[in-house]
């Protein structure tokens, strides 16, 4: 395992120490460090470039802090606030140990543009690199080290960060040092107990033995066996994890630190994956001369392996003979034979034999780093100078057997190999001005500055045969960009009641051509404070009202990667392309009743995508496109959350908390001459892009029912032609989920707690794949061998595949509960030199859904045999001293 990303952590961190060091001794005229280990949100909150009271805020921002934060064994950070932020999805890719999830915005609106969120890490901007789908931005990140979370979402909040915010910015910030304190050690361990929740529905032993039976040919008769094998149990089994994380804090002299350690061993649900990272975080945080010069050095590095099976083995496992034993006579793994006893080539492997194969591994390492430095201009107090730079590298090698049919004599076995290196550097100088003008009883604050990000990636992909270590083919790229951004924000109070912001951002990106590469965002905010105005002192109702106003345009550009680096097709951009812009409103009030134990907010948005990014088919072939502008989205909706201090008492305390949201959205006009339901090449073909519809939306014919059973082949017949035929075909329902919705619970007892926090997401429909492919009667022989099949075709007694039915597009509404923890806390121990707390959390309790799947959350809504997502049972201890 590579070593030396965390050996160089430890060296920047010393250099930076003997820096400070020589600084103390040069200027003796310094003073400790004011800032606190935690942040307080509830006061404050950080928005674009500095932090502000939230009664100034005019945005529509939600902070989670440490308090809040979901448990369980959590191993990446998206994990922390699954749930807990209004209007945000967050769906895992897949169970296995490790994966990353898909974050969106519901206010995101852009059919072909980058809709990830932009994430702000300690203020370093972090790359999603070339294929977000596998290296998230967060994907090595360590949680344990995350003290709050901020989420900005309209264009007040956002528009400083200019088109890189147009899809909300995660603010991650990190725990530090405190001031004023002695060292403190936190201990945290954990144990995990994982297991499978549901399989797959497929035909038993015994079903399938009958379906052959009736359906199948002598031929497939013949090939019937006499066990009876569950092959989905054969590939899960309870999975064990552990981890570790140890930090120590305070201050030494004038320096506040933080240090901490990190070791995860996630192993999965399917026998043989696992994850493991080690992670290793510094963080120096001093003030020097009278705080007017305020540094932050962030340093992290991140190891992780993880150790997946075979792509397909999932697949295998669900559609292998169940008549089939796993091991032969002589005690070799069963694979299937002709009546000669030679191996059948192209037949599907052993699904037993393929877990235990050689297994792909990927070995990938992330450092990210910064310096912030303020200062403070003793002529000019209301003046500070800001100087920010940062960096994140990251590079990861993987090697995998993708194959899982039996192979012919002559061909040799083969291995893929992949890779890529991603280095990213950014710099920001700005200057902030924040003066009271005591005359006109108001407050101005002031912002400006300049951004630049560097960024250089590299990627390879090989096969090569095994053992000769002979490359068949292979491929290699680099690419590199540079963007630069010029921004400023004006804030102004009066008599902390009316507040104004306007903010700009001149963003110049290489994507487009040299007279279409700068585009400039703008946003303005409105907040006023009723509760302030005399005429609501008397009243009783409300201990906290305001109401919020914003309306801004930010521009969008193409993912880079898909420019770059396209498996199965290639892109091209128009010459004449140019930024998608997005017009967005929000209408927001912020209120607080009965003394503020019932505290929330609640907004109303519209955005307006224009010059929509288009795929546009070349007339060469059926995968190769080029990227033009064409065609309008428009998306609304709104956002509920609220909190309530059910119970506050020396004994007892109850917060519960509700966040939902609901949201629609339509292409009013499209421009591209695609297929209906043509998609780029990595995406199955059942969405569609048709104006009048929803993005994401799904493209089939109007099956007919009898009795609600549904009918072979009979579909509605809606241009009245007398014929089914494609122009029949319409598009129908949304894999986007139209309201989503949080509800948590935190109940403390003495020192006993009971927390808990359940989701839902409603209007979302899933096109059932696995039960299109595989729910049908006639016989399906694979390579020669027969495949079992979906148990839904006792419902429907499909003779043939229906692909384009859509009795197959199904309603995936679901209510999940997420989490539930029990904990206590035993105080202070060994004359108050000890913190003992103890936790036991269940995850992925129980899902109510009327979804026949396996699992009604699947990410982009396209359902096929994948790692499902385990129940975890985990237990904590977490030691202070």
């Amino acid at each position: 395992m590579p070593q030396h990303l965390l050996h160089g952590l430890l060296r920047r961190a010393c250099l930076s120490t003997a820096i400070l060091t020589f600084t103390t001794l040069a200027f003796p005229a310094l003073t400790q460090a004011r800032q606190s280990a935690y942040p307080t949100p509830s006061d404050t909150v950080q928005i674009g470039y500095g932090s502000q009271k939230r009664k100034q805020v005019t945005g529509a921002v939600q902070t989670v802090t440490a308090s809040q934060f979901n448990q369980g064994l959590i191993v990446t950070p998206e994990q922390l606030f699954t749930g807990q932020l209004t209007g945000v999805q967050v769906t895992a890719l897949s169970g296995a140990p490790g994966a990353n999830s898909l974050i969106q915005l519901q206010r995101a609106a852009s059919m072909a543009g980058d809709t990830a969120p932009l994430v702000v890490l300690d203020g370093v901007l972090l790359e999603p690199g070339s294929d977000p789908s596998v290296y998230s931005p967060l994907g090595l990140l360590n949680p344990y080290d995350i003290a709050s979370i901020t989420f900005l979402k309209d264009a007040a909040a956002t528009g400083i960060y200019g088109a890189q915010g147009l899809n909300g910015v995660l603010l991650i910030n990190t725990k530090r040092g405190a001031s004023d304190r002695k060292l403190q050690v936190d201990f945290q361990t954990q144990f995990a107990l994982s297991t499978l929740p549901k399989k797959v529905s497929v035909l038993s032993a015994d079903e399938f033995r009958q379906f052959i039976n009736q359906r199948g040919r002598q031929e497939e008769k013949n090939l019937l066996g006499q066990a009876n094998t569950d092959w989905q149990d054969e590939i899960y089994e309870k999975a064990v994890s552990y981890n570790q994380n140890l930090s120590l804090g305070g201050t030494v002299g004038f320096l506040p630190y933080r240090i901490s350690l990190g070791h995860l061993k996630q192993n999965g649900i399917l026998t043989n994956t696992n994850f493991t990272r080690k992670s290793a975080a510094i963080l120096l945080n001093p003030s020097l001369f009278d705080d007017h010069l305020q540094i932050q050095v962030s340093l992290k590095g991140n190891v992780g392996e993880t150790q997946s099976a075979n792509p397909n083995l999932i697949n295998a496992a669900v559609h292998f003979d169940p008549t089939q034993p796993v091991y032969a006579p002589d005690g070799s793994y069963f694979e299937w034979r002709d009546p000669n006893g030679a191996p059948i080539t192209s037949a599907p492997l052993n699904p037993v034999g393929l877990l235990n194969r050689p297994l792909d591994k990927e070995e990938a390492e992330r450092g990210f780093g910064n310096t912030h430095i303020a200062y403070q201009f003793h002529f000019l107090p209301a003046l500070t100078a800001h100087f920010n730079w940062g960096y994140d590298r990251f590079q990861s090698d993987r090697n995998g057997n993708p194959s899982y049919t039996v192979r012919l004599p002559q061909v040799p076995e083969t291995i893929e190999q992949s890779g890529q290196t991603r280095k990213s550097r950014q710099q920001e100088y700005y200057l902030t001005y924040s003066d009271k003008l005591e005359r006109l009883q108001s407050q101005l604050d002031l912002t400006a500055g300049y951004f630049t990000q560097k960024t250089e990636e590299e990627a390879y992909s090989n096969t090569m045969t095994v053992p000769q270590g002979e490359r068949q083919n292979g491929g290699w790229y680099r690419q590199g960009y540079k963007l630069r951004a010029f921004f400023g924000r004006i804030q102004y109070g009066i008599k902390d009641r009316y507040f104004l912001s306007f903010s700009a951002r001149r963003d110049e990106s290489p994507i487009f051509a040299k007279e279409n590469r700068r585009f400039t965002s703008k946003a303005v905010g409105l907040s006023w404070r009723l509760s302030e105005e005399s005429f609501m002192q008397n009243q009783k109702i409300f201990s906290d009202l305001k109401i919020r106003a914003s309306y801004g345009v930010q521009g969008n550009t193409p993912p880079f990667q898909q420019i770059s680096l396209n498996f199965g097709g290639s892109a091209s951009l128009d010459p004449t392309l140019t930024w998608e812009k997005t017009p967005s409103f929000n209408l927001g009030v912020d209120f607080g009743l009965l003394s503020n134990r019932l505290t929330g907010s609640l907004d109303f948005f519209q955005r307006s995508t224009k010059d929509l990014f288009a795929r546009h088919l070349l007339p060469s072939n059926g995968l190769s496109y080029v990227i033009t502008n064409g065609g309008e989205l428009q998306t609304r909706g709104a956002e509920l959350a609220l909190q309530y201090q059910a119970l506050a008492t020396e004994k007892v305390e109850w917060l519960l908390g509700l966040n939902a949201s609901y949201s629609t959205n339509e292409l009013t006009s499209v421009s591209t001459n695609a297929p209906a339901n043509w998609l780029a090449p990595g995406f199955l073909s059942q969405y569609t892009n048709i104006t009048g519809s929803a993005i994401h939306s799904y493209y089939v014919y109007q099956q007919k029912y009898t009795n609600d059973l549904p009918q072979e082949g009979q579909y509605e017949d809606l241009n009245k032609d007398g014929r089914i035929d494609r122009g029949d075909m319409k598009p129908f329902h949304s894999a986007r989920p139209k309201s989503l919705i949080g509800f948590s619970s935190q109940l403390r007892y003495q020192k006993w707690s009971l927390g808990w926090l359940a989701r839902a997401e409603l209007g979302a429909f899933n096109y059932n794949r696995e039960a299109a492919q595989y729910g049908f009667y006639s016989i399906y022989v694979y390579n020669r061998v027969p495949l079992n099949r979906s148990t839904d075709l006792l419902n429907t007694n499909f003779t043939a595949q229906q692909f384009n039915s859509s009795y197959y597009v199904q309603n995936a509404s679901f209510l999940r509960m997420e989490y539930i923890s029990l904990g206590y806390d035993a105080g202070q121990l060994l004359q108050n030199k000890l913190t003992l707390k103890l936790s036991a959390t269940v995850q992925n309790a129980f899902v109510l859904t009327g979804y026949t799947g396996q699992d009604p959350e699947v990410a982009y809504g396209v359902d096929v045999a994948q790692y499902p997502r385990p129940r975890t049972f985990s237990l904590n201890l977490n030691l202070g001293f």
